[in-house]
């Protein structure tokens, strides 16, 4: 995954694990597109599996009653 260093996006897709931040400009861009290419996905593919569990169903029920009991 590619993506720009604009905005949220460098905090989803933390560079080199789970994907590689270019700056916004074609340079950059072409740089890091060769470098994925280079790299191939089966490089990302350990760091996916654990920055993926972050977004678990599991996780989220878990912090919904976390913040519901401290409400109360």
């Amino acid at each position: 995954m590619l993506v720009t260093n604009v905005g949220g996006l460098p905090a989803l897709v933390p560079d080199k694990k789970v994907g590689l931040v270019a700056e916004p400009d074609a340079e950059s861009i072409a740089k890091k597109i060769i470098e994925l290419y280079n790299i191939g996905e089966e490089y990302f593919l350990p760091w996916l599996r654990e920055e993926k569990k972050k977004y678990s169903w599991s996780v989220l029920a878990d912090t919904i009653e976390q913040l519901a009991q401290e409400a109360t």
